[in-house]
């Protein structure tokens, strides 16, 4: 029924927590569940310990394969694992998460229950910071997929569980695209018309935020990276001729100058903005007042809600 797909590329520390929540997973029945993790040119011990991992220590219930993509990139190595997942469903989960002893059966649980109407599954998640702060991440607030998806990254890539074939029928991971790639394949998953549903309940998954995560320790030291992300996802939407998810990317770019001036910066968002207003889709003073509010108070997407 599923497939876990897990890129890994060293983190050897971060991996073997990861690797030890799976290990502790409860209540799934053998024959549900598989498990495909992808090597991406570790160098620290990564790779070695994984295959250790398969061999002493992964679940008896759990059938574990080993692939390795050279191709740089977890988004050439999700393709990968998707290419060869034989499970109708595919959660991706990276390589610095934990799960929480139920995540997996509750996942499967919410396929069995709620599948037949859905083609995305999405649920909240915990954080855990470096400084130890935790919370949580709801994956929706209100009923407006579209808001949700665009403004508050409901499908990150820690959120959901989707069809196989709704990855495939996207175009899969844009292998091109570093930053932000979970929220530009979201775009085009719902933009192809896949049905999304919310699991309630305790989140059972904990993102564990670091500075070396992908997405970077601030916005501005990986800038140029997510716009190229919402350039992509902005073009995929113009052609579909979705304009509000159009109106919707150019607000959210709104909001990313916002974070940057929020950083200290001074270019990087008055360059964002007027590349913004260029596009003739959102007018200037729109554009400035998402920066503003942003920049002061960091709940530019709840403005959206007010002004869209």
């Amino acid at each position: 029924m599923l497939t876990v797909i897990i890129p890994v590329r060293n983190r050897m520390g971060l991996l073997r927590e990861t690797l030890r929540s799976v290990s502790g997973q409860q209540g799934v029945k053998p024959g549900k569940v598989r498990m495909i993790v992808v090597d991406n040119g570790s160098t620290d011990g990564a790779r070695e310990m994984v295959e250790q991992w398969i061999e002493r220590e992964a679940p008896a219930w759990l059938p574990v394969e080993m692939l390795h993509e050279k191709k740089p990139g977890a988004c050439a190595a999700r393709n990968r694992g998707v290419a060869v997942a034989h499970g109708e469903w595919v959660i991706f989960f990276d390589s610095d998460d934990v799960m929480e002893a139920d995540h997996i059966r509750s996942v499967v649980d919410a396929i069995e229950t709620m599948g037949e109407d859905a083609d995305v599954i999405c649920w909240d998640v915990a954080f855990r910071r470096a400084d130890g702060k935790r919370g949580i991440y709801r994956s929706m607030m209100g009923g407006d997929v579209w808001l949700n998806v665009v403004m508050r990254g409901t499908l990150s890539t820690q959120r959901y569980c989707c069809r196989r074939d709704a990855v495939i029928g996207a175009g899969g991971w844009d292998e091109d695209v570093e930053v932000w790639n979970d929220w530009e394949l979201s775009v085009r998953l719902i933009g192809n018309g896949a049905r999304l549903a919310c699991r309630k309940g305790v989140p059972t998954v904990t993102v564990i935020e670091h500075d070396n995560s992908i997405t970077g320790k601030c916005f501005s030291d990986k800038a140029g990276k997510r716009e190229m992300a919402m350039e992509r996802a902005r073009c995929y939407a113009q052609r579909r001729g979705m304009e509000r998810v159009v109106r919707l990317i150019e607000m959210k770019g709104a909001v990313l100058a916002g974070d940057y001036a929020r950083e200290g910066e001074r270019d990087l968002p008055k360059r964002l903005i007027d590349e913004l207003a260029g596009h003739g889709v959102v007018p200037l003073w729109k554009l400035r007042i998402i920066a503003g509010v942003e920049r002061m108070l960091g709940r530019g997407a709840s403005v959206m809600v007010k002004i869209v």
